[in-house]
Order: structure tokens, then sequence, then C-alpha cells
């Protein structure tokens, strides 16, 4: 397990000279162990593929991922009541947010524990068969119905060709796509 500490004050202090005004670049800043005190102890962020600030390459990002499930685990396990306590209350006030408590993990959610949903259930519905069915036949007037319908389909079909191939598309030879 990787021991990872936060950065000195003295160390702080180089790393935000260089960072606003343009010093020297601190030695420490290379160091994966040593990590910012606005990083330590926060919740890396959900990942958003238009904000360059949650990618994993970004510094800040990556400090957060190597440290929240050490951080956690060490104060769920080791760590005093009040340690416990200020987690909890962190976890908390994130969770109150939809969108962020929508990336929880379930140990962080039995941390603060959090009531799962309630499960539905859903009561089945038996749905009578019937087999015995026999489809319906059509009265004399629903077929004398249909076959005037079928009647102005293709008197249809036929103006339409018959329009097709008279004056110039006649003359030309009529229409040669027939359908």
């Amino acid at each position: 397990m990787k021991k990872f500490r936060p950065e000195t004050t003295t160390e702080r202090i180089e790393r935000l000279h260089h960072i606003h005004d343009g010093g020297p670049k601190p030695k420490h800043m290379d160091n994966p162990n040593i990590i910012d005190q606005e990083n330590l102890g926060k919740r890396p962020k959900p990942f958003n593929n238009n904000d360059r600030s949650t990618y994993v390459s970004d510094r800040d990002q990556k400090q957060r991922l190597n440290t929240w499930d050490i951080i956690l685990d060490d104060t769920i396990k080791n760590g005093s009541p009040a340690d416990k306590k200020e987690l909890r209350e962190y976890l908390k006030e994130k969770a109150k947010d939809p969108i962020t408590k929508r990336y929880f993990t379930k140990k962080e959610l039995n941390f603060i524990s959090t009531p799962k949903p309630a499960e539905i259930k859903i009561p089945k519905i038996d749905f009578p068969t019937y087999s015995n069915l026999k489809p319906t036949e059509k009265t004399l007037e629903e077929k004398i119905l249909e076959e005037r319908f079928n009647k102005m389909l293709d008197d249809q079909k036929k103006e339409k060709e018959r329009i097709r191939n008279s004056g110039l598309a006649g003359l030309m030879g009529g229409d040669n796509d027939k359908k």
C-alpha cells in the first residue's frame, strides 16, 4: 500500500509560486506520494468528456483518484470516531446532490447508511387463455363493401397508368417502369 502524505507548507508555497507567479518548478510536484492540500481527502469528480478537470490526466483528478479509496478504507477500518464523523458529514453533504450521489460506490453509501430504495413487488397477473376462438366470418354486406373497395383501387391504378401513357409521355414511349 502506498504511503501518501500531504505537502508541507513550504512545498505548498513553492507550488503556488510556480503555478501563479511562474517561479521554478518544485521537485516535489513530480512525486506521486505527495498530495496537494486542496486534493487531500476529496472525492474524485465524476468523468465528463466536456470538462478537462475530470480527465485522469489532470493532476488534481489523478491525486484524488489515488488517495480517495485509501482514505475511505483507512477511515472505515482504523479511523477515530471524530474522523469517521467528519468523513460521514462530508459524504452526506455530497449526497444531497442527486447527480453526485449517482456516482457513489456501495461502500460510500453503506458508510453514510443511506437507505436502499424499497423493492417494488409487481403482482403476477394471470391472463385467461382462449383456445377455441374462431375467426369471424364476413357478412354479406362486408363482402360487398370489400369488393367495391378493391374495384375502386383497381380503377385508380388503371387511371394512373392511362395518365402516364397519354399526351407527351405516350408519344415518347409511355411509362417504362410498370409497377
